[in-house]
């Protein structure tokens, strides 16, 4: 997705699904699959009541055809939008509903995404005890079946929980989600990796390494815009970052 030109995805995705219901493959797994990238599209280009039109309806359908995988992840992007909207009571109820789906239906393979989002609403609008035990759960998870992207995810939200604490492991554990970005090649996130090891250093006196980590963050969005990726991107993650809007 990172690597799409914003606008570019949300026509791409929007185009896909037509000739999808065309040929009236909608509800199969890449009809599933296009219409949720086309949400997550539509909200990293600031449309947010417009995905959250689209999830619901893709929920509703996705309940009636019992896909109960595809139901998780609808109400996890719902949880993830209410959140970042500040809708707090909304984003509690998709959490509490997906726990449920997954519980039951064993869906285990969800569960770092579900830990990601219980962590993240816990660390804005509850307890950041709980955010930590349930990022502890992500990261578990997540190395478990080899999810890469959501251990990242766990790492860097590891980082801001510890960061009025222990700020010298929340370096590391930036670390460690920037060389997990890096492996991926999204170079966006490997820069604002760099760039919140640089705040921390220059926080508390450490010139020198502020300064390198500042010109690796600068020398990570070279790469990132020569691979296409819009600039939109960087700001992406960085609201991510400062509202807990982890995936």
């Amino acid at each position: 997705m990172s690597a799409f030109r914003n606008d570019s995805a949300i026509h791409y995705f929007s185009q896909a699904y037509e000739l999808l219901l065309e040929a009236g493959e909608e509800d199969t797994p890449l009809g599933w699959q296009v219409q949720q990238y086309w949400t997550e599209a539509l909200e990293k280009d600031d449309r947010d009541e417009e995905a959250i039109k689209q999830l619901i309806e893709l929920l509703e359908k996705a309940k009636r055809k019992e896909m109960w995988h595809v139901v998780v992840n609808a109400e996890l992007s719902l949880a993830r939008l209410y959140e970042k909207l500040g809708m707090g009571v909304a984003c509690r109820q998709y959490l509490t509903s997906a726990e449920k789906i997954l519980t039951s239906y064993q869906l285990d393979s969800l569960g770092a995404r579900l830990s990601i989002r219980q962590a993240s609403y816990h660390r804005i609008f509850a307890s950041l005890d709980t955010a930590r035990y349930y990022t502890q759960q992500a990261i578990d998870q997540a190395s478990r079946y080899r999810q890469d992207d959501f251990l990242a995810n766990g790492y860097l939200l590891m980082g801001l929980l510890m960061d009025s604490t222990e700020w010298e492991r929340s370096i590391d554990y930036f670390q460690k989600a920037g060389q997990i970005w890096d492996t991926l090649g999204n170079h966006s996130a490997v820069s604002f990796m760099s760039l919140n090891i640089a705040r921390r250093n220059h926080r508390n006196g450490r010139w020198q390494a502020a300064l390198r980590y500042s010109d690796a963050s600068l020398e990570s969005v070279r790469k990132a815009a020569a691979k296409g990726y819009d600039d939109k991107s960087v700001f992406w993650i960085e609201l991510c970052t400062q509202s807990g809007n982890l995936q």
